[in-house]
């Protein structure tokens, strides 16, 4: 993809940004560390639901399109000024503990 700003984006602009295949093992196991529900990691409990088998978890497909978009973006998300200069607050490193709050 050829260098764009963000000036250069039109509403309806579509970008094919690749594909991916979701094993079923890919699927089971980010689901057993972030998202069991039985629909994602048990075979004959998804078989019972409305999807008629193991599904991949919501979480799972957004951090995979995510990264996809990083691949697809990278040169063009640096041109972006007010994206390039954002700061996190903070970075989770190994052994770090990350505080969560739900209100």
């Amino acid at each position: 993809m050829e260098n764009q700003y963000v000036e250069d984006f039109k509403k309806g602009d579509i970008f094919d940004i690749g594909e991916h295949t979701f094993s079923e093992e890919e699927i089971i196991d980010f689901a057993k560390k972030y998202d069991p529900f039985p629909f994602h990691i048990n075979k004959d409990a998804a078989e019972k639901t409305v999807f008629g088998g193991i599904i991949s978890s919501g979480w799972l497909t957004a951090l995979v399109w995510l990264g996809m978009m990083h691949k697809s973006f990278y040169l063009t998300i640096l041109q972006w000024d007010h994206l390039a200069m954002r700061k996190w607050s903070g970075q989770n490193q190994s052994g770090l503990v990350t505080p969560s709050r739900v209100n």
